[in-house]
């Protein structure tokens, strides 16, 4: 409108950063079970507020704005104001010594930014958060049973610190390939710095039993940094995709649930608190096609938990799943350089089977005389052990099952040697300790005992 004043678009900063890096054992452990699942690209990886700029700049009133003496590459490109958010643009490859407006701004608006839109306390209104627009928590906010909240795709949720957002009413998060929704906390150096202290207790995202999830799934997000990245509780059935969890304590917390799945998804820990996935009497569902790197437990399972998980991959965890009273079917599963590949606990009876367990130690029974007498099925496993393939704690008096694995020997004495039962106890406690039954073993690797790709 001539008659209007122009619009001042001077102070928008334009930044260049590096691309962000994906360690090589991530790669190599994805590469295990790339069926197009989780892409580990830009993307997913990319956060501006871990990296300092290479080179940056303002634009003028009208928006332009220059940056000289670039050097030949490719970058990340970040366009930020204050109160108004951030947007990316990713893999800028630049040929020329001068990046100018001209290179992005077409009639599509590449760079547009949007008012950030500030909530805290009882939500009635139904919002939609699309493409580079923000919401930021500034306090606890629950939208409540005549509210909604859709994520979509490049939406971005900022949760300031020790502030939570519960839904209770309608609930949409779906994002695309390529343009991942996010929910993160506003302040990444808080989550970095936090311990597991209940002062300073933080869920970045809650939902419960009266939430109307749009098709029950939840699918192409990325959640955290953050204390727990998602929880859900009480809920009958939801299923995660393609999602990212990056978290100091808990990715993934499900407890009381009927079902909760997980399919495709990757999980990451800042701290040795983490866990993945963590579920606490959830009664159905499928955790599969996962990778879990960096976690104290990819996979923690707490009482009477009976998931199936399958085809999933787990690299420098201390566990790759740790059990307590669950009884899971554990079958084609990769673990790498985790210190414990599998903890079974309880009078429980959990299968384990065509798995590739290589670990420190590849399977531990029992936990400090509490969960006694687990009554696993442990066969058809490729195991490769530095210390043990199997540790027996006291106060198991049932003798384990664990017939026709391969242990790449077919030496009698070095498989003993790694393992670690009744007689390696002193004679005053043999008769709380049994005996782990690993033979008749297999001569030969055992043929599909890894991930279905």
């Amino acid at each position: 409108n001539p008659d209007m004043e122009p619009i001042d678009f001077s102070g928008i900063r334009v930044s260049l950063y590096e691309l962000a890096k994906v360690d090589s054992l991530v790669q190599n452990a994805k590469s295990v079970f790339n069926s197009g699942g989780f892409p580990l690209t830009q993307n997913s990886e990319f956060d501006h507020r871990e990296q300092s700029e290479v080179l940056f700049t303002t634009t003028n009133p009208d928006g332009s704005f220059v940056i000289p003496s670039v050097p030949y590459g490719v970058y990340n490109l970040v366009v930020s104001k204050e109160g108004w958010g951030y947007r990316y643009l990713y893999n800028i490859t630049l040929n020329s010594k001068e990046l100018d407006v001209t290179q992005f701004v077409d009639n599509n608006g590449e760079l547009q930014l949007y008012p950030e839109l500030i909530i805290s306390g009882a939500v009635d209104e139904s919002i939609e958060i699309v493409n580079w627009h923000h919401l930021v928590v500034s306090g606890d906010a629950t939208f409540t049973s005549i509210g909604s909240l859709i994520i979509g795709e490049n939406g971005f949720i900022r949760i300031e610190p020790g502030k939570k957002l519960d839904v209770i009413g309608q609930f949409q998060a779906i994002g695309s390939q390529g343009n991942m929704f996010r929910v993160t906390s506003n302040v990444i150096s808080f989550v970095k710095s936090v311990n597991n202290s209940t002062s300073d207790s933080y869920l970045s995202f809650n939902i419960d039993s009266s939430t109307q999830v749009t098709n029950s799934k939840i699918s192409w997000g990325s959640f955290g940094p953050a204390q727990v990245a998602f929880a859900v509780s009480n809920t009958p059935n939801i299923v995660f995709e393609k999602c990212r969890f990056t978290s100091n304590n808990d990715g993934l917390l499900g407890s009381v649930c009927g079902s909760v799945s997980v399919k495709e998804s990757y999980f990451s820990g800042l701290t040795a608190l983490n866990n993945g996935v963590h579920l606490y009497m959830v009664n159905d569902g499928d955790i599969q096609g996962n990778l879990f790197v960096g976690s104290r437990a990819g996979i923690l399972l707490e009482e009477y938990c009976p998931q199936s998980i399958e085809d999933n991959v787990y690299v420098n965890n201390e566990y790759g799943i740790e059990m307590f009273n669950s009884d899971p079917s554990i079958k084609y599963n990769y673990f790498r350089k985790n210190n414990y590949g599998i903890r079974l606990t309880g009078p429980i009876s959990p299968i384990v089977e065509y798995n590739y367990i290589d670990s420190d130690t590849s399977i531990i029974i029992g936990y400090n005389g509490y969960y006694p007498n687990a009554i696993p099925s442990i066969h058809y496993n490729n195991m490769v052990a530095e210390t043990s393939f199997f540790y027996l704690r006291a106060a198991n008096y049932i003798d384990i099952d664990a017939q026709n694995n391969y242990y790449y020997t077919t030496s009698i004495p070095e498989i003993e040697q790694k393992i670690y039962d009744k007689y390696d106890y002193p004679e005053n406690l043999q008769f709380q300790v049994s005996q782990i039954l690993y033979s008749p073993f297999s001569m030969n690797k055992v043929s599909g005992a890894k991930p279905r790709i």
